[in-house]
């Protein structure tokens, strides 16, 4: 039981290392940042058809 919890810590502190690494690619790289825009029109786009 306490190997089961140590990988479910382990996968929640994976979770929020590239979470915030996502972040950090997001406010400092120009590409990143114009590319996850274009991605949440072009989803808000379809999801206002469907």
């Amino acid at each position: 039981m306490k190997d089961k919890n140590r990988k479910i810590w382990l996968w929640r502190g994976v979770i929020v290392v590239l979470l915030f690494a996502s972040l950090l690619a997001w406010a400092l790289l120009p590409g990143v940042h114009e590319f996850i825009n274009r991605s949440v029109a072009a989803f808000a786009a379809v999801d206002q058809q469907g």
